[in-house]
This record gives structure tokens, C-alpha cells and sequence, in this order.
């Protein structure tokens, strides 16, 4: 018994210290972590999300997004451009290998919000964004939105506020956030 017990402490101890994303040492900035299902209207899981970023206060980001939809279509991305307001989040990047080879090199984004902490087992408080993604460098809407005038020129190395234009045009309607199965944290 006294075996199996340095064995679960040795494990828990090793996931603290490694843990799924850690800030470089003196460096200022957001922990963006977050993996669950993004979920339908009816409460069925749609999209399967994992996010691990290093967010500096200066917008630049460092970091893994991987996507994979019930219908077959998954992507990762490397993060390259980030931030964050009061409890919300945006990441972008480029697709760096995808089930859809068509996909490969194009750009990303999508806003995460941190409503705190789930109950064990319980659907949200935490929301996440479709995960808006370009065709020949430009994003595809199917309601016709556009990016708000924050939307950088030069995007993906620099992404658009977490709260302002864009987060106001394309992310406005309820089919257009879902809540998660799962956790998103910002530290």
C-alpha cells in the first residue's frame, strides 16, 4: 500500500511541475489552458479543442490549438498571436497539419472566455468561438461578416483585441459561442 501511495504522489507531483503550459521565467504574460467539446444547440458534442498558449502583454503568443469536428475534419495549429480581456481571450496561428490538406499554411483564430471554474462532470460556465479559418488568405463567413477594423493587417503574427470589433461582428449571435464540456483557464 505505502508503494502505491509514493506512486500517486510522485505522479501528482510530476503533472504540477510539468503541468500543460508553463510562462518562461521572467517573462510577463497570460496562461491560456483549455481541452473539451465545444457543444451543438442540443447539448451534443460537436468539436474537440485543446489549447495551450503563452500570451505576452504586448500580443505576441507562443503555443499548440488542435481541432477536431465529428465529421471527420481536424487541424493543429501553432498559436503565434494572442490576447486577452477581463476573462476573454483570443489566439491565432497558422494550420501546421490537417486532415484536409487544403487547410495546411492557412490562418486561424478563435475567442475562448474563462467563466470560472466547472462543477465536476457539469456542462460549462465556460464558452468557446467557432474557429473562424482562411480559404487562399481570406476568412469565409458563411453569414457574410466580416472582421471587425481591429482585425490587423498583419495578422496572424499580430491578432485582433479580445473584446472590440471583431469579437462584436462575428461573435454575436448564440450559434456562434458554445458552451464547453470541459475547462478554460487564464493565469
Amino acid at each position: 500500500m505505502r508503494r502505491a501511495t509514493i506512486l500517486i504522489v510522485a505522479i501528482a507531483t510530476l503533472a504540477v511541475v510539468v503541468g500543460p503550459v508553463s510562462a518562461a521565467p521572467g517573462t510577463a504574460g497570460r496562461v491560456l489552458a483549455g481541452s473539451g467539446w465545444r457543444l451543438a444547440e442540443d447539448g451534443t458534442p460537436r468539436v474537440e479543442f485543446k489549447v495551450g498558449a503563452q500570451v505576452t502583454p504586448g500580443g505576441k503568443a507562443s503555443g499548440l490549438y488542435q481541432y477536431a469536428n465529428v465529421f471527420g475534419l481536424a487541424f493543429s495549429g501553432s498559436i503565434t498571436c494572442g490576447n486577452t480581456d477581463a476573462g476573454v481571450a483570443v489566439v491565432g496561428g497558422r494550420v501546421t497539419a490537417s486532415s484536409d490538406e487544403g487547410l495546411l499554411g492557412e490562418s486561424f483564430f478563435l475567442f475562448l472566455a474563462d467563466h470560472g471554474a466547472p462543477v465536476f462532470g457539469s456542462v460549462g460556465p465556460d464558452e468557446v468561438s467557432t474557429t473562424p479559418v482562411t480559404s487562399d488568405g481570406e476568412f469565409v463567413d458563411p453569414d457574410n461578416r466580416l472582421p471587425g477594423s481591429d482585425f490587423p493587417e498583419d495578422f496572424p503574427t499580430t491578432c485582433p483585441q479580445a473584446r472590440g470589433d471583431t469579437y462584436d461582428n462575428l461573435f454575436e449571435g448564440p450559434s456562434d459561442w458554445r458552451v464547453v464540456l470541459g475547462n478554460v483557464a487564464m493565469n
